[in-house]
């Protein structure tokens, strides 16, 4: 799945998709979706404090130039995240949409962000989505 494609919702809102998982190995695993930004950890809630401190940092230094979409905007390196991933995106991207539909950059980054868990037979998700408006690219 190609994420630059998927993520192209509207031209400057960046949904950010965070996602938590339980791994093939037995362990907790967190990636960030379009960052491809990764952790591991032995629990969920340590893979969520993980994964939510990488993000933030990473998104600061991204503040400090203006959001420049070429280093927002990245596909998962992972065979397993990738996985995950395409199987949560109708999901995703449905709830996604929805709060599109009467949302600016602004609106949608601080008022709907939502947090959602997914079960199944072989696998707990937890994902949380928001959006970071990008840069204009000129």
């Amino acid at each position: 799945m190609d994420g630059m494609i998927v993520m192209s919702i509207m031209k400057n809102i960046v949904p950010v998709i965070k996602v938590v998982y339980k791994s093939k190995d037995g362990n907790w695993r967190g990636f960030c979706f379009p960052y491809d930004i990764t952790c591991n950890a032995i629990s969920k809630e340590d893979a969520i404090k993980k994964l939510t401190g990488l993000v933030e940092t990473y998104e600061e230094c991204l503040g400090q130039y203006n959001n420049p979409k070429h280093l927002m905007i990245n596909s998962l390196s992972d065979k397993e995240d990738s996985d995950v991933f395409e199987k949560i995106w109708p999901i995703i991207s449905k709830k996604i949409a929805n709060k599109l539909k009467t949302a600016n950059p602004t609106k949608y980054s601080n008022f709907l962000s939502s947090q959602s868990r997914i079960s199944s037979s072989n696998n707990i998700i937890s994902f949380s989505h928001r959006s970071l408006a990008c840069a204009e690219n000129k």
